[in-house]
């Protein structure tokens, strides 16, 4: 929130009503004006009441309004009420109970002067504003009356219990209401409420829309040091809180105090409370956090992610994602990190199905993985998986698996391989399900996108005809009965008892006649001189081929003994060769083509393996790869850089786009450098160069040796120029100096001195033009103070921006340029302070732009908090 926007807003736990016209806009006329400032209130606005049935409105910090300009807050909570929940404070679990009461905190400025009201002063930017509260229980409230009384906290303790506390501590915090909106239409900051009246239990919330949405800003503005408390519903819902982080802390989705004592185990999201004088914290990374009672650690009990596990009979179970859980090992298995009960007497009889099911392996299966467990053994049990990765368990003995669907083997079909249909009741047609008016098993088959019973029925060319039970294939357009005759090229019908059995072209004919086919044409075997033909044209041969003399390759007439085989126009004996893209190798070179050359396929128990690249086989290796399409060992010494093989080497490496020797060389700014001599596993690059790390250290890129009466573990760089040992050494400004005091002696630009009997002034504006300056204690060593470079007395003169003057008051500072006497006034950002007469002067400083009294007060994120409340009480009024 913005300062000027959060100066006009208001910590208030209380209802919010509306006082809205005849035309649905909300008012901001009241009959009575009236301020509130709520004890734990960190803000201060003017709130107008309306005499109105209380209602109350949800907070929403989601950048949205519900339209109301302005509240009224009416005052139907008593200070007792607003401190209810820490001195209702339970501890709910262990041997014993604590309960802190901590008695009427909001009363802390109450007084009985009235018993009406009473005037109430606050600031309010730079400005103070006179304000009226009704007062509690017919008292008043006045901050600035020097009658105010103000009772003391009265503690008391109980029996304790410490495991665990209760998130009725709610803290005091705030949460943006709805916003309220100006002349202008720019959405301006609404009030800010108790975090307690929000979370408070019992507290019904609703929303009051407005009748005309004003228009919004994006997102919300609130000052450095307020944050916003988050908590996860079980609905899935999420409410945020804004809260004070210098007051309250958030931890697991609710605010507290500081000042109980509490701390947070675990993330803001998702710990717990703890009481770290008698608790210890159980946390894990996900922020999961939970306070146990230090009693109860022991050697043999220690944290389970954010539980207690006790070893022995209890085990526990870690994951990767969520926190571990405590499982017992007798009943329990560990499935991911999440604790699951067994199915089987016995724990080992029981296997995970995905991190939250059990099942007995024995006679179930999870072949999915994902929680679903199958009532039968693995061996028949497979997933059918969905496009999206989603699987359903199934038999693959009586089931059938479609696309994720699954259906009964007997009853249902897959229909191109998407949709999964029933017998009797659908039909594919084109790969799409067609749905019967009538069931009928009969109808199976499809012509022209509908179905047809092929018994009764034949589909020739999209029309469908009848088969009078015997024609059930087609010629063309024409239905036949394969038993009597023979379609040749799909459309010449020939009887097999008068034309032919076989086809020759589109013509049928008989080769038990002395008649044989070659090249679609019929030849008589009596007239070439055989029963085969080979090759085209001129270059066709006639060859018995029952004599098994010759052997036809690609249209090449050549002899059976050469081979069994083809391999291109040659023929070859499959027993001794292999044939790869057409050329013949020896069978003892490989078994298996690899780009048109023989190798053996490793196998699993090979040590030594082979492997197939772009450019050929390589191997054996022991860890074959490709490099750019060639084959070398990964383990043999050599390396690929860029497409280029190197080695061997002891420890091979890449420098860009060369290969080197760990061992020997190394690899600077991607120049191969020789190590130096004796270096071995030392050496390092200091720049382009190579060092030896054992007796040497880079400075800047600068190499130098250590001297041998210095151990290199001391060793350190004065800058780039030389090493020294910081122990007995001083490095100023590149000069080392042997220390003549451990601990007082120091540098002064480059000089050395001794902070006992010398002074170090130094300039802030020029270093180069004023270098630092030694003086001896002229004045005495506590006078004796520097003003840029120069030494001064502090008990005549005074320092102003580099400038020394005589001293105008017995305490003379500098502000901005001007003096001030530092006894009655304080210099924050620029501007002076004046400090009141209650205050000591040597605890008045400066909080951001105010002066707080230092141990009344504190300052956190630039605001002053007294008594861990938002104070506006200054050094001026205090």
């Amino acid at each position: 929130m913005k300062n000027d926007e959060l100066n006009s807003t208001v910590e208030y736990v209380g209802t919010v009503t509306p006082q809205t016209t005849a035309d649905g806009v909300i008012s901001t006329d009241a009959p009575t004006h009236t301020t509130y400032q709520d004890d734990t209130a960190a803000l201060n606005t003017t709130i107008h009441e309306v005499k109105q049935e209380p209602s109350t409105t949800e907070i929403d910090l989601s950048g949205t309004t519900t339209g109301m300009q302005n509240y009224t807050v009416t005052e139907e909570q008593t200070a007792t009420e607003q401190t209810n929940t820490l001195a209702n404070e339970n501890i709910l679990d262990g041997d014993a109970t604590m309960r802190y009461e901590l008695a009427d905190e909001a009363e802390q400025n109450t007084t009985t002067d009235s018993p009406q009201n009473a005037t109430t002063e606050a600031p309010l930017g730079d400005e103070k504003q006179n304000t009226t509260r009704a007062g509690v229980d017919g008292g008043t409230i006045n901050s600035t009356n020097e009658t105010e009384t103000k009772p003391k906290r009265k503690r008391k303790r109980k029996q304790m219990n410490t495991t665990a506390i209760t998130e009725a501590t709610t803290a005091e915090s705030t949460t943006t209401t709805d916003k309220t909106v100006g002349d202008s239409g720019k959405v301006k900051p609404g009030v800010l409420f108790s975090i307690k009246d929000i979370i408070k239990p019992g507290n019904v919330v609703s929303t009051i829309k407005p009748t005309k949405a004003p228009e919004l800003d994006k997102g919300i503005y609130f000052q450095a040091g307020y944050s916003l408390c988050e908590r996860y519903n079980d609905d899935g819902t999420t409410k945020q809180y804004l809260y004070d982080e210098c007051t309250s802390f958030c931890c697991g989705g609710t605010v507290y105090r500081n000042k109980t004592g509490l701390d947070c185990c675990g993330s803001r999201v998702f710990g717990s409370p703890i009481w770290p004088r008698y608790q210890r914290c159980c946390e894990w990374w996900t922020g999961h956090g939970r306070a146990h009672p230090k009693s109860t650690i022991r050697s043999t009990v220690s944290c389970c992610g954010a539980d207690l596990v006790f070893w022995g009979v209890q085990q526990c179970c870690y994951g990767e994602g969520s926190p571990p859980q405590v499982y017992d090992k007798r009943r329990h298995i560990c499935c991911g990190s999440k604790r699951v009960s067994t199915r089987t007497m016995f724990p080992w009889q029981s296997k995970c199905c995905g991190e939250g099911t059990s099942y007995d392996h024995r006679l179930q299966s999870c072949p999915c993985s994902d929680g679903q467990v199958l009532n039968v053994p693995e061996v028949v049990a497979g997933c059918c998986f969905t496009p999206d990765g989603l699987g359903k368990p199934y038999n693959i003995k009586y089931d059938l698996c479609c696309n994720g669907q699954v259906g009964k083997l007997q009853t249902h079909f897959c229909c191109g391989n998407l949709t999964l249909g029933k017998f009797g009741h659908q039909v594919c047609c084109d790969g799409k399900l067609k749905d019967l008016a009538t069931p009928n098993d009969q109808m199976t088959e499809c012509c022209a996108g509908e179905p047809y019973d092929p018994e009764a029925q034949v589909c020739c060319d999209n029309i469908l005809m009848d088969n009078n039970g015997t024609s059930s294939e087609c010629c063309g357009k024409t239905p036949f009965d394969p038993r009597y005759s023979i379609c040749c090229d799909q459309f010449s019908l020939w009887s097999k008892e008068l034309q032919g059995t076989e086809c020759c072209g589109s013509f049928a004919f008989f080769p038990d006649h002395g008649l044989f086919c070659c090249d679609g044409e019929t030849q008589v075997a009596e007239f070439v001189k055989g029963d085969a033909c080979c090759g085209f044209g001129a270059e066709r041969h006639y060859y018995y081929k029952t004599n098994a003399e010759f052997i036809c390759c690609d249209g090449v007439l050549g002899f059976a003994s050469s081979g069994d085989s083809c391999c291109g126009e040659y023929p070859f004996d499959t027993r001794n060769g292999i044939c790869c893209n057409g050329e013949v190798f020896d069978r003892t070179l490989g078994d298996t083509c690899c780009n048109g050359s023989p190798y053996f396929v490793s196998k699993g128990t090979d040590r030594l393996k082979s492997i197939c690249c772009e450019l050929g086989p390589g191997g054996p290796f022991i860890q074959p790869s490709c490099c750019n399409g060639m084959a070398y060992d990964l383990n043999g010494g050599q390396v690929c850089c860029q497409g280029d093989i190197f080695g061997i080497y002891r420890q091979p490496a890449c420098c860009v786009d060369v290969g080197y020797d760990v061992t020997t060389h190394q690899c600077c700014t991607g120049q191969i450098r020789k190590n130096p001599e004796g270096g071995g596993g030392r050496s390092r690059c200091c720049g382009d160069s190579v060092y030896d790390t054992g007796k040497q250290l880079c400075c800047n890129d600068v190499i130098i040796d250590v001297p041998e009466h210095l151990p290199i573990q001391k060793a350190q760089c004065c800058e780039q120029f030389d090493v020294y040992d910081p122990v007995n050494q001083l490095c100023c400004t590149g000069l080392v100096y042997n220390k003549t005091h451990r601990y007082a002696s120091k540098c002064c630009g480059e000089m050395m001195y001794d902070l006992r009997h010398q002074k170090c002034c130094e300039s802030e504006v020029d270093d180069i033009t004023n270098p630092p300056v030694l003086y001896e204690f002229d004045y005495g060593r506590k006078p004796s103070k520097c003003c840029g470079n120069q030494l001064y007395d502090a008990k005549v003169d005074y320092c102003c921006e580099e400038i020394i003057s005589p001293k105008i008051h017995e305490d003379t500072e500098c502000c901005m340029g001007f003096p001030f006497d530092r006894r009655k006034q304080v210099c924050c950002e620029g501007q002076l302070q004046e400090i009141g007469d209650r205050v000591p002067w040597t605890k008045a400083e400066c909080c951001g732009r105010e002066c707080y009294y230092r141990g009344p007060q504190r300052c956190c994120m630039s605001r002053i908090y007294e008594n861990n409340r938002r104070s506006y009480r200054t050094c001026s009024v205090f």
